[in-house]
């Protein structure tokens, strides 16, 4: 699209893709593409989405747009993505500014995935060599995404001097103009296309969190997408895609069950997959309901948990999360009691049939008790926390005579 002595004009809703090009020129005399070509006039270009570089090879030119012109253009909620593979050494962008145009960005995603080649695949850039008509607040709330985040913008032209990552790109302008001094609220990371080279709304099940998802700012006046769905009033989605992650779906608490006894000190619990949760955020605790939040779990429906007490009543919850705010709350919160006995041990020395001399040493493995602490030889080894074990008498008591099985008391 080219786009030339307008005035005041809006320009949106455009799906703009498969473009080809037959050149097979290089460097300098090598096919141009463009989504969208501006040399003159002043209009602003929204809830566009513009992609470019499917099946496209070669030393190809490819802009997903082209700021040319001397006007005055804003670029509201557009989504631009650049793929495929190149050859050669020519620069690639989603976005260029080569003029002296007077422009204002927000809520605008910049993507260029396309690998290969000498070249700088760029997300967003002002090669213009004098910072003219761009201010340091003409850029902001945006998305940048590419192969390479220390060449994902240039600022001044085009050579690798120029390259800058968002840290360098948000840099105050200087003497030594380190950057547009902008795009404070703008972010880098991948904003999940269903097709990066086709479809450019956002995938909502893919399971991964778009960055774009509230990380805008309300334009007066655009209060709805490329879809024309409503955006959101405060912290709309950044690109021509308002979108809303669903609600995760229903899920149960399976292990351990509700109202188990005798359950360790350490174990695990477990629940089943709840469909379209991104995370789980797990409560533990002796509360009913639990108030305690122990583990956010990005990724599995298992949790381990360690250093409860002994004897005592537990209860526990999950709650999967959505992409956004939305969550799914599993059933009613499942209860389980610790073990409140000393656990199995086994004798050691002497062995079972042994002959022994009249003095030694009786040997036994050590058993935990319900609080984890291990005992061994004649005395207990408590903590502090572990007084009311030791109140309750939990201790050896050792049988030695010739009976089988002994009755006479040792020691204890």
């Amino acid at each position: 699209m080219a786009v030339a002595s307008v005035s005041s004009a809006v320009i949106s809703r455009n799906l703009i893709y498969g473009i080809t090009g037959s050149g097979t020129g290089t460097g300098g005399s090598s096919p141009q593409l463009y989504g969208i070509y501006v040399s003159g006039g002043s209009a602003t270009y929204v809830n566009n989405m513009i992609a470019l570089g499917l099946n496209v090879t070669g030393e190809h030119r490819l802009y997903g747009i082209q700021d040319a012109s001397t006007g005055t253009n804003n670029y509201y909620y557009n989504s631009i993505s650049v793929v495929g593979t190149q050859s050669g050494s020519n620069n690639t962008y989603a976005f260029n500014r080569s003029s002296t145009a007077t422009v204002t960005f927000r809520n605008n995603i910049f993507s260029n995935t396309r690998s290969s080649g000498t070249g700088y695949h760029v997300a967003l850039a002002n090669t213009n060599a004098a910072a003219t008509g761009w201010s340091a607040s003409a850029s902001n709330y945006n998305l940048a995404y590419n192969n390479t985040s220390a060449n994902a913008f240039q600022w001044l032209g085009t050579a690798a001097a120029n390259n800058r990552d968002l840290a360098g790109w948000q840099a105050a302008q200087g003497a030594t103009t380190p950057g547009s001094g902008g795009d404070a609220n703008s972010k880098y990371g991948n904003p999940q296309f269903t097709s990066s080279s086709s479809n450019l709304h956002i995938n909502t099940s893919s399971g991964t969190l778009s960055v774009a998802s509230n990380a805008g700012t309300f334009v007066t006046g655009f209060t709805t997408d490329y879809d024309n769905d409503t955006r959101n009033g405060s912290t709309p989605d950044i690109g021509a895609d308002e979108f809303t992650y669903p609600t995760p779906g229903a899920f149960t608490l399976s292990s351990p069950a509700n109202n188990a006894t005798g359950q360790n000190r350490t174990g695990t619990l477990s629940w089943s997959a709840s469909t379209n949760a991104f995370s789980y955020d797990v409560y533990l605790d002796q509360n009913n309901p639990p108030t305690t939040l122990v583990s956010n779990v990005p990724s599995g429906t298992s949790y381990n948990y360690s250093g409860l007490l002994s004897g005592k009543n537990y209860y526990w919850k999950v709650v999967a999360k959505g992409g956004e705010a939305n969550t799914n709350a599993s059933n009613a919160p499942f209860k389980f009691s610790t073990y409140t006995t000393p656990q199995t041990f086994s004798l050691v020395s002497p062995a079972s049939n042994a002959t022994v001399t009249l003095t030694g040493n009786l040997v036994w493995s050590a058993s935990s008790d319900t609080n984890g602490i291990t005992k061994a030889g004649k005395k207990i080894g408590v903590s502090p926390l572990d007084g009311n074990l030791k109140n309750a008498g939990f201790t050896y008591t050792v049988y030695v005579d010739v009976n089988n099985p002994p009755t006479t008391v040792l020691a204890s």
